[in-house]
């Protein structure tokens, strides 16, 4: 349900910072662009954020798919930026929803 996704979503942000210099220079000490660097090394960037809820929804059994642009489709990062869509059955009466965003749902 929500709650469980929603906890998921907290921990992970509560518990990996961004990754500033990987995003800045292309290099970093930290994992930061798979699930090992927000999981082991508290480091991440939207890379690592999106491929650790991934892990995490799959063996929840969520439906769920990563979205990437590239820098050309948005206006405030030179490398793209990527994010979970989640498919998740919100109620009888709106049914089959997607919640989407880099860990804002």
């Amino acid at each position: 349900n929500y709650e469980k996704i929603k906890v998921l979503h907290d921990y992970i942000i509560n518990n990996a910072k961004y990754d500033v210099e990987r995003n800045k220079n292309g290099d970093s000490k930290y994992l930061s662009y798979i699930a090992y660097g927000p999981l082991f090394e508290e480091y991440a960037t939207c890379n690592g954020y999106t491929d650790l809820m991934a892990i995490f929804l799959n063996k929840m059994g969520y439906d769920n798919y990563k979205i990437a642009t590239t820098p050309e489709e948005i206006s405030y990062s030179a490398t793209g930026h990527i994010w979970n869509a989640v498919k998740y059955q919100f109620s009888e009466i709106l049914g089959n929803i997607f919640l989407m965003g880099n860990f804002y749902i």
